[in-house]
């Protein structure tokens, strides 16, 4: 069974939803998000700057984050037209994922994201918002017809195969975190892009604290950074583990493991995992 077929976070509303498990990927964003609005401002910032600008957004998933960073960029894009005295221009926004993402509810946010758009009082272009489902491994749009891509916590998601034979041995993950001067290599190697921005960011494993910024993360127990780090990780991994191991493993899987990282998480003072942050410009 392919990976497109099986591969998506999980979707709903429910306690292992990547939904309700998906902080870390926000502070992701968040850590990122002066290197997303200083690409696209340089992007509207010439002379020739488009009345219709084309975002693109590659693994936008569910949840609270999966407007976030198209609503950045149009907000970021608006206030700069604003301040040089422009019209802003009409937004063409494109929320890509693999087909088993929940979209349905991406599309009931989109009735708040309009809402929230109309009430702030501040001239506002109208956005058109479509799904596109399918790997950006393969050809997903017209050429020449998106001006601004955008990834965050995708990338390390190989296009394999799944091989399906016998459990553990024949578990095959796509997953592979390359450094950065791998990364670097690859770029310069290919030769199709200039490099704006090339760096590495470490992010806090810790848990989430709802609706206050300013409670520091070693406030948390262990126990609260393990449970937090496993519901995450059950939120991204739970459908391929279920289609290859089968249902009946899954609970007491995640037990095991938020027990493991409980025992790990009482033996460090904190725990960060490293992500690249890359900005690259399309050479003429």
């Amino acid at each position: 069974m392919e990976v497109e077929k099986v591969f998506h976070m999980n979707g709903g509303e429910g306690q292992t939803s990547y939904a309700q498990n998906s902080s870390f990927q926000r502070k992701i964003m968040q850590s990122a998000r002066s290197v997303v609005e200083e690409a696209v401002l340089e992007l509207c910032g010439v002379a020739s700057s488009p009345d219709k600008l084309s975002v693109a957004d590659l693994g936008c998933s569910s949840g609270p984050n999966s407007l976030s960073v198209v609503t950045g960029v149009v907000d970021a894009v608006e206030e700069r037209c604003r301040q040089l005295g422009r019209s802003p221009p009409e937004f063409q926004l494109f929320l890509n994922d693999l087909p088993g993402n929940d979209f349905n509810s991406v599309f009931r946010s989109l009735q708040e994201f309009h809402e929230e758009r109309e009430t702030e009082g501040k001239p506002r272009r109208r956005c058109f918002v479509a799904g596109v489902p399918g790997s950006f491994y393969g050809r997903l749009f017209q050429s020449r017809s998106v001006h601004f891509f955008h990834s965050s916590s995708s990338l390390h998601w190989l296009s394999q195969g799944y091989i399906m034979e016998e459990k553990v041995d024949t578990f095959n993950l796509p997953y592979y975190q390359p450094c950065l001067m791998e990364v670097e290599g690859v770029i310069r190697r290919d030769g199709s892009f200039s490099m704006k921005c090339l760096e590495t960011l470490k992010v806090v494993w810790d848990a989430p604290q709802e609706h206050d910024d300013n409670i520091k993360h070693s406030e948390s127990t262990p126990s609260d950074t393990a449970r937090s780090h496993t519901n995450t990780m059950r939120a991204v991994l739970e459908p391929m583990l279920e289609s290859h191991f089968g249902g009946d493993i899954i609970e007491d899987l995640f037990l095991r493991y938020s027990r493991a990282l409980e025992e790990y998480y009482s033996s460090v003072e904190e725990d960060t995992a490293p992500i690249l942050i890359i900005s690259l410009v399309k050479e003429p």
